[in-house]
């Protein structure tokens, strides 16, 4: 007697990153533990600090100062000749300047209450880790990295958007890496080669020898 095999083909984006998201992590709904308790032990686990100033600065600051003030400030202060927002001691001055409301700016950005009530924890430490090791990767997609008592979750820390087009499929693509894009030639003899493979077992020789004569023409 013989097992069945089962044959899984998954040719879109979105087909293979909802089967691998729902291989890799679990659902959890935070509505159903304690606020306190989740607030008392869920830490989120921070991208680097370059990140968040050069956001912080970018999509929060420079709305609320004077750029050509402070600039002429920084550059007064030190003898230098910064002309850009983007040089990283006016960067860092910056900071340093109005730290409060980095701080201010960063708790309310990097929140441990999940949008949509929902925490997508990693199945295995193998996955975890791998977040882990990406977690800058993982917030320029949107997504903020968590820990939870002994357990590792993602969480969508946006709105508007599609799930599978800005975070699923370019976690598959660029971080798991489980979604592969090739050319048409590497993509024909791909699928030539696994046709080939799963054949062996229910063609003859012959059927064989003319299966791969018409897949080479």
């Amino acid at each position: 007697m013989k097992v069945l095999p089962k044959i899984l083909i998954l040719k879109t984006e979105e087909q293979q990153a909802d089967y691998f998201f729902d291989r890799e992590f679990s659902y959890f709904d935070y509505t159903e533990i304690d606020s306190d308790e989740w607030q008392s032990n869920a830490q989120v686990i921070e991208p680097d600090n370059e990140i968040l100033y050069n956001e912080f600065i970018e999509n929060n600051l420079l709305y609320q100062i004077d750029y050509e003030e402070e600039l002429n400030e920084y550059n007064n202060q030190t003898g230098y000749e910064v002309t850009a927002e983007d040089d990283d001691r006016f960067r860092d001055w910056l900071v340093d300047k109005y730290y409060d409301r980095f701080i201010d700016w960063k708790l309310e950005e990097l929140h441990v209450f999940p949008m949509w009530n929902t925490i997508f924890f990693a199945k295995s430490n193998s996955i975890a880790s791998n977040l882990q090791n990406n977690v800058d990767k993982l917030y320029s997609l949107g997504l903020t990295l968590v820990s939870y008592n002994d357990s590792t979750g993602i969480m969508v820390n946006s709105a508007g958007h599609s799930f599978y087009a800005d975070y699923w499929i370019p976690l598959y693509k660029n971080i798991n890496k489980w979604i592969k894009e090739v050319d048409e030639k590497q993509y024909k003899e791909y699928i030539k080669k696994n046709i080939l493979t799963l054949s062996q077992d229910i063609l003859t020789d012959n059927e064989m020898k003319e299966l791969t004569k018409l897949l080479n023409d």
